[in-house]
C-alpha cells in the first residue's frame, strides 16, 4: 500500500475490510474516508460488506459456526479409515 493520501481502489477493499476486523488507524481512516468519497465504486463496496458482515454475525447467532469434540472425533476417526 502506498504511503500517499490518494490510495487505489485496490487498497481501499481492504482498508474496508480491515476496518470490520480491528480499528483503523487515523492515516489509514484519513485516506479511505477521502477514497471513498469520491469513488461510488468502493463506496457501494463498502455498503456491501457491511450488510453482509450483518447478516453472517445474525447467522452465527443463530447456528454458531463451531463444532463440538464429538463432531470432531467423528470426522478423524472417518478420515482414518
Amino acid at each position: 500500500m502506498k504511503k500517499g493520501l490518494m490510495i487505489s481502489c485496490k487498497d481501499a477493499t481492504q482498508l474496508v475490510v480491515k476496518k470490520n476486523h480491528e480499528v483503523l488507524n487515523m492515516w489509514d481512516r484519513m485516506r479511505l474516508l477521502m477514497h471513498l468519497s469520491m469513488c461510488r465504486f468502493c463506496s457501494l463496496f463498502e455498503k456491501q460488506n457491511r450488510i453482509i458482515d450483518e447478516h453472517a454475525a445474525k447467522l452465527d447467532e443463530i447456528s454458531p459456526a463451531h463444532m463440538t469434540q464429538d463432531s470432531k472425533e467423528k470426522i478423524l476417526h472417518e478420515l482414518e479409515k
